[in-house]
């Protein structure tokens, strides 16, 4: 994930309104300077000057289900006015803490579905514990669910099951 994190659209508030000694200033200013930069939106590549890119409509199964579920443009259904703020991106990291960081973590064991947000809260009791937890987890689940509905027959459909064969002389 450290690799993709700056390909989503973060502020990292966190690592810039961390402890001055936390590190360089230079790295500081550097994440200072990512988080200025306007929101990335997802552009589709030109098959003649990137030719090993896919569009996004043509994610294969496997690859969706390990894009980084929230801020990702590559999933977002609109375009993002603007990076992350640093409640949104706190709401983020309590996802995270809880294991939830990736599309195939809000897919459903047996069938090839989203999750509800009952069974989201169901199967992550500690998402939800409070009130204010629970209007938290709903608004962003409402985003995932909404950013994930254009790959409702990609994420049905079953697992690519890729035979490899080899011939040995």
């Amino acid at each position: 994930m450290g690799r993709e994190m700056l390909s989503l659209n973060l502020s990292f508030s966190r690592i810039v309104d961390g402890p001055l000694d936390a590190m360089p200033g230079e790295a500081r200013q550097a994440f200072k300077a990512v988080a200025a930069l306007p929101p990335l939106r997802y552009t589709p590549p030109d098959p003649d000057t990137e030719p090993a890119c896919r569009p996004r409509e043509g994610l294969p199964r496997e690859d969706l289900l390990a894009q980084p579920l929230l801020h990702n443009p590559i999933l977002d259904a609109h375009p993002a006015p603007a990076r992350a703020t640093p409640d949104e991106e706190k709401e983020m990291l309590r996802w995270a803490a809880h294991g939830i960081t990736r599309v195939r973590h809000v897919l459903h064991n047996t069938a090839p579905r989203i999750l509800t947000l009952a069974e989201l809260a169901a199967s992550h009791p500690a998402l939800v514990r409070t009130p204010r937890e629970r209007l938290r987890t709903g608004r962003t689940y409402a985003t995932v669910r909404a950013n994930l509905d254009r790959w409702k027959d990609t994420l049905a459909a079953p697992p690519s099951t890729h035979v490899l064969t080899r011939q040995f002389s």
